[in-house]
């Protein structure tokens, strides 16, 4: 059977995805749209497609029927479906606000520490990933929220703006801040059991959200633009 290559837009990924136990089929993303190579059985071909082609033994695209190339097929991040599409995303990783039992205070302190994490905004992200190579993003993990906030964390972190974080006994920090009085720290791990399955991350004004393990994602381009076209179903 003759291999296909076809396009899909963005908002397909979720009947692409009904096919992500395919082994047969890669994915990728190029030119903000979803390219998908397989054998053209009956799913494949009933999957709402932009363009079709067929591939060659030579990388060659060809209109069905026609007996030149319409182009070259790009050389792309080709991924398993599997991994393509995660099984679940982390869209409510981040909770929208939640507002701590506890009267915590931050005050600034003169603690210099690198900074583990940054808040920012999907966007915001979905713009550094577009152009960063490759190598910068294989250290960092992610976890978004349903109103788009993004929690972006590793070492080193990419250069883009929001609120940077340091990280210390699993309690992420305002970079620049610190409990007040620090003896806070010991007590909330203590008390908190959560802590030692979850990251606590605090704000300025005291109030904390608290991010499980499992809300964290590896920053690759597919996670991010998937996340992103989840989160614009959403809001």
């Amino acid at each position: 059977m003759t291999e296909s290559v076809i396009t899909l837009l963005p908002a397909d990924i979720k009947v692409l995805a009904q096919l992500r136990t395919r082994t047969d089929m890669m994915a990728a993303w190029y030119q903000d749209q979803i390219w998908v190579k397989g054998m053209a059985d009956h799913a494949f071909r009933q999957l709402p497609a932009l363009r079709t082609w067929k591939l060659d033994a030579f990388n060659r695209l060809f209109v069905h029927g026609a007996l030149t190339p319409d182009l070259p097929l790009p050389g792309l991040e080709w991924q398993p479906l599997t991994e393509f599409i995660p099984v679940s995303l982390p869209a409510s990783g981040l909770p929208a606000y939640v507002t701590s039992k506890h009267a915590v205070k931050l005050a600034p302190c003169q603690r210099d520490e690198e900074s583990f994490a940054i808040l920012t905004e999907m966007r915001v992200l979905e713009t550094y990933i577009a152009s960063a190579p490759q190598i910068r993003l294989r250290h960092l993990r992610f976890a978004a929220s349903a109103n788009a906030r993004v929690l972006v964390a590793g070492v080193p972190l990419p250069p883009i703006p929001g609120t940077s974080y340091t990280l210390r006994d699993r309690l992420l920090m305002p970079a620049g801040y610190d409990f007040d009085p620090p003896v806070i720290r010991s007590l909330l791990i203590e008390k908190m059991e959560a802590a030692r399955t979850h990251f606590l991350l605090f704000h300025v004004n005291g109030q904390y959200e608290m991010l499980p393990d499992t809300s964290f994602l590896h920053v690759t381009r597919s996670a991010v633009r998937l996340t992103a076209e989840t989160l614009r179903h959403v809001l």
